[in-house]
């Protein structure tokens, strides 16, 4: 693994327990990489959920912690200026609405720490896989998203986990 400068992959090991057992919620079947490109709409208004590969059994928080980070990270990686300026502006809001949808249907609120930590997890993710994209061990790595991710991307991965750290009690 990479050098991380901020001790991200210790601090999860640490907290592992409080957040990552199913023990301490119900287990629930998780997508693994749930976000509106893999959500497929018919003219009926029907949703069918595609690309199952990641699917896990873990916490409630799993799916909606990486849709958040997700909706986060999208700017940084955005085609154009304006796509970028506009996603930026819409985060939050795709954060907060993709929450209170998943707990209306779930019936109760997600924790705030658990939704944080699991975004850590996802991010985390993000920031080995561009390792290994610069390290050159990942066949066929040259893509249209690759191409644009901004050389300061990883940078920018590992802050974002600090600031959601500090969400987190110790």
């Amino acid at each position: 693994m990479a050098e991380d400068p901020t001790g991200t992959w210790e601090w999860l090991l640490e907290t592992a327990d409080r957040f990552a057992s199913v023990e301490n919620d119900e287990p629930v079947l998780c997508h693994g990489d749930f976000h509106p490109l893999n959500a497929l709409v018919d003219s009926d208004g029907h949703i069918g959920i595609v690309d199952w590969t990641d699917a896990c059994v873990c916490d409630r928080h799993h799916d909606v912690g990486r849709s958040i980070a997700i909706f986060w990270f999208a700017s940084l990686i955005a085609e154009s200026a304006v796509e970028r300026v506009g996603l930026r502006m819409l985060r939050d809001w795709l954060g907060r609405t993709h929450r209170a949808a998943y707990e209306s249907r779930w019936g109760s609120a997600l924790n705030d720490e658990c939704l944080a930590w699991w975004q850590v997890v996802h991010l985390f993710r993000g920031w080995l896989q561009l390792g290994e994209l610069a390290e050159g061990t990942v066949p066929d790595q040259e893509s249209t998203t690759t191409e644009r991710l901004p050389s300061d991307l990883r940078g920018r991965l590992l802050d974002r986990c600090l600031v959601l750290r500090t969400l987190v009690a110790p």
